[in-house]
């Protein structure tokens, strides 16, 4: 499919309508329209977009548009009206993705704790202990939320795909966070998920999560592979998610190419960076992974 560039990637853009402009002066036309990006227009995005399809190409990912109202989109949220709220949210997504006739739409995975707008990007904020019983509940929740989606996915003919979390602080307990680890991947795809359902597999959280958790993110990343379906690439020091620079020594080059194919949807997600770097980590990517040119 190429390789895509997140909207995270432009430097000040927080509106639709001041990406396009910049992605037409830099040449840029395959974009991932991302978490938090806004649409000034009352009548929507898809009227700004939709007539580009000649043009660009757009992805849909997680939490966009964002709502003037904001709240926290997560599938396995013990509030059941929020739940209900992510769900619906998630649908309106995928039914923008088939009208752009793109192949996927992809949400992060849910998390255990019921959260706050203002706990986001906080991981010390994000619940204390969390029981083996919360976490069996909250996959519950999850799996209900994936396997309504799913129906939408078929009805639509598009995938959903689940994006892993990233654990960065270490605790008591299980994880406030669904599908970290490869254990969790595989535990909860064996589970009988459905076919419309796969995975985006970023790999800085995977990075951070390995550290965290102590695992080897390649053995991690192996296990996943019968599931990916898209890839968010950027790098970090493995503390945080910094959403920095591939480098050409970076960790996850020899295992994505022995374990993706030219079906793998490929997305940069380094954020902030000027676009002359938007280009070389496009042709970075594009030569260490052949598959996505």
């Amino acid at each position: 499919m190429g390789v895509f560039v997140s909207s995270g990637a432009f430097q000040g853009v927080q509106t639709v309508e001041e990406l396009l402009p910049v992605c037409r002066e830099h040449g840029i036309f395959d974009v991932e329209l991302a978490s938090g990006l806004r649409v000034v227009d009352p009548a929507g995005y898809l009227p700004l977009i939709a007539p580009l399809g000649d043009e660009f190409r757009f992805l849909l990912h997680n939490y966009f548009p964002a709502p003037d109202e904001p709240f926290v989109l997560n599938l396995a949220d013990a509030d059941e009206e929020n739940r209900i709220r992510s769900v619906r949210f998630c649908i309106d997504c995928m039914e923008g993705t088939a009208a752009l006739g793109m192949p996927f739409y992809s949400v992060h995975a849910g998390f255990v704790s019921s959260l706050r707008p203002e706990d986001l990007g906080k991981p010390e904020r994000q619940g204390g202990r969390i029981s083996e019983e919360d976490h069996v509940s909250a996959l519950d929740r999850f799996s209900h939320s994936v396997n309504e989606l799913a129906v939408e996915a078929r009805r639509l003919g598009i995938r959903l795909l689940l994006e892993n979390n990233v654990d960065a602080v270490p605790r008591e307990g299980c994880s406030h966070l669904l599908l970290v680890s490869g254990g969790d991947v595989v535990r909860f795809f064996d589970g009988g998920t459905p076919s419309e359902v796969g995975l985006l597999l970023d790999v800085a959280h995977l990075k951070v999560s390995a550290t965290c958790r102590g695992f080897d993110p390649v053995t991690a990343l192996e296990m996943m592979a019968p599931w990916i379906g898209a890839l968010h690439l950027s790098d970090n020091d493995g503390t945080r998610d910094s959403n920095g620079l591939c480098e050409s020594d970076s960790w996850f080059w020899e295992p994505l190419s022995r374990c993706c194919s030219r079906e793998t949807a490929v997305v940069l997600e380094a954020y902030r960076i000027a676009p002359d770097l938007i280009h070389a980590q496009r042709e970075l990517i594009s030569r260490k992974l052949p598959f996505a040119v």
